[in-house]
């Protein structure tokens, strides 16, 4: 599994950049936003990552 991380202090600018790459063509199922507050992310229609994406795990037990 392949991850682009994405490091922003601005939420406007994750907005943005969200907005480009799906009209590029990346579907939002392959998009996640990593935030302190999900409520916000959710507020602006970001899809959120959930508690699997916020870690290693998968990563790691694909990898063996």
């Amino acid at each position: 599994m392949s991850r682009l991380l994405y490091r922003c202090d601005n939420l406007a600018e994750i907005e943005n950049t969200y907005k480009d790459l799906r009209d590029a063509g990346v579907e939002d199922a392959h998009l996640h936003v990593i935030a302190k507050q999900d409520g916000q992310l959710l507020r602006r229609g970001l899809n959120a990552a959930n508690s699997w994406y916020k870690t290693d795990i998968l990563n790691g037990w694909s990898q063996g």
